[in-house]
């Protein structure tokens, strides 16, 4: 199971609030230190000090968002890890079949390693959709056109549905038929790919 954080902000606020204890502090100590700033900036800019009223709103504010977003990723990340078909998650850069087809997940099923046949480690460095593993040329390519066509069709969000493929595990000869069930959306800017495949 791959997991990615996008920032060091991210990372470093998601370690704040991985800890009640540390995160009061935190909270506090940025209180006290916002607070000091407003006094110190009073001095040159006088009438600033009003904007104090407002410091023991900011942190919470910022700790609260971040414990959010964990939360959610935790959520997300232990109903994916269980599941039985193979489930991924990815975050393409952009709107195109290349860029899907380059891109890797960022969270995927355990059992992607009974589907593939192939160790979790070297499915994390592959692709979302591993090329290795498809052995019907243009078949990937013809998911990610159909993903895409969906996509433009409604402009935020794109679906199939029940789409066939086929897939040949590692060390297997005989490909298995498969269904992929996925969505590509737009939200706040960001592209996010979820996708299921069972076993037809």
């Amino acid at each position: 199971m791959a997991i990615k954080t996008s920032s060091k902000v991210d990372l470093i606020l998601e370690y704040v609030v991985s800890e009640p204890l540390r995160a009061t502090f935190v909270v506090g100590c940025s209180i006290l230190l916002l607070t000091l700033l407003i006094d110190k900036a009073n001095l040159f800019l006088p009438g600033i000090a009003m904007a104090k009223y407002l410091v023991p709103f900011v942190p919470p504010f910022f700790i609260t968002r971040t414990a959010k977003r964990v939360n959610q990723r935790k959520a997300e990340y232990q109903f994916i890890k269980d599941a039985k078909p193979y489930i991924f998650v990815a975050f393409p850069a952009e709107l195109s079949v290349d860029c899907l087809l380059k891109t890797r997940a960022e969270m995927f099923s355990d059992s992607a390693a009974q589907h593939f046949g192939a160790p979790l480690d070297l499915l994390t460095q592959a692709e979302a959709l591993p090329r290795t593993f498809f052995p019907i040329a243009g078949e990937r390519e013809a998911i990610a056109q159909a993903l895409l066509d969906s996509f433009q069709q409604y402009g935020v969000r794109g679906s199939i549905e029940n789409l066939p493929l086929t897939i040949l595990p590692q060390g297997h000869t005989q490909a298995v038929p498969y269904a992929i069930n996925s969505v590509l959306t737009l939200n706040s800017g960001r592209l996010k790919w979820q996708a299921t495949l069972t076993k037809r």
